[in-house]
């Protein structure tokens, strides 16, 4: 998962946990305005029934009172009529009494229910304010489902691209590794290729008297007479007893204490491939003209003075 991934679930964690206690939250809410409502419909009730009964009483002790005082009947004596008094009065108290006590009731009913009306307003603004918040981070929870899920289609789409990758890397491993077989087979053929031009530009050379020669194996001499009629070589184990020349860089040999007319090459090479000079210093030089024909007789060159 990259860094981009990481980022976007860390910020959903929090709007997600919010919207849960808002969730939560909006139930209660709910239950605490139905049980307000339980509470108002029940003081309605009540305040109903008070109204009522004040009403009621009211109404009697008004009936009571627009009588007035009623007169003596005649047949009545003054103890009873002193008592019917005595008796209207007691019971215009009970209903003034009661009457009071209704008012009072009534206050502290009307009371109740426009405290749980400011309650439940009160209520009721807040759910509104929790509804309104919660629609929000849904808002912006889906908003961030969105990106999630446009992340998530670019995570996919950089994997198919990785594997894609992968698979081009293998093939290009693969590629590699047959170019650096092919490289190490070349290198095989450029040193044997470079072996076979060093062994074709190799010559062998010596230097000497014929007697000093013929001594040491180089030449076999057969009579008296010039090298050049009566010497040849030995090429049994002539390779060891020679001096490695490069053909390309020596184009001259130094004969020191001799004299051209002594000089003999062997074998015998087209005059017109070299030349022998003298120098002041008593030396002769041979000199060679055309290499490819001065070669072409072998690989092997005996100068005998």
């Amino acid at each position: 998962m990259n860094h981009n991934t990481k980022t976007l679930l860390s910020l959903l964690v929090l709007p997600v946990i919010f919207l849960i206690g808002c969730n939560k939250e909006v139930p209660l809410l709910k239950q605490q305005i139905a049980l307000q409502d339980s509470i108002i419909k029940s003081s309605q009730q009540e305040q109903d029934v008070l109204v009522k009964a004040y009403d009621q009483t009211f109404e009697e002790l008004s009936i009571i009172a627009s009588g007035g005082i009623p007169k003596k009947n005649p047949s009545e004596s003054i103890e009873d009529y002193g008592q019917f008094l005595e008796e209207r009065e007691f019971v215009i108290n009970n209903f003034k009494n009661d009457l009071t006590n209704l008012r009072s009731q009534l206050d502290e009913v009307t009371a109740e229910f426009n405290a749980a009306k400011n309650q439940i307003k009160r209520l009721r603004a807040d759910n509104a304010q929790l509804v309104e918040k919660n629609a929000e981070l849904k808002r912006i929870l889906d908003q961030k489902f969105r990106e999630m899920d446009a992340l998530t289609n670019q995570y996919e789409s950089a994997l198919s691209r990785i594997e894609e990758l992968q698979a081009d890397n293998s093939e290009l491993r693969a590629e590699v590794d047959q170019l650096q077989s092919d490289i190490s087979d070349l290198r095989g053929q450029y040193s044997i290729a470079m072996e076979d031009l060093k062994t074709f530009y190799t010559a062998y050379y010596t230097i000497g008297t014929r007697k000093s020669l013929d001594k040491s194996g180089i030449i076999r001499v057969r009579g008296i007479g010039k090298p050049s009629k009566t010497a040849s070589l030995n090429y049994d184990g002539l390779r060891e007893k020679m001096n490695e020349i490069d053909k390309r860089s020596q184009t001259e040999f130094a004969v020191q204490g001799a004299q051209t007319k002594n000089i003999t090459l062997l074998p015998l090479r087209d005059e017109t491939s070299f030349s022998l000079e003298e120098t002041e210093e008593g030396n002769v030089i041979v000199r060679i003209l055309d290499a490819d024909i001065f070669w072409k007789t072998g690989n092997y060159l005996v100068i005998i003075y």
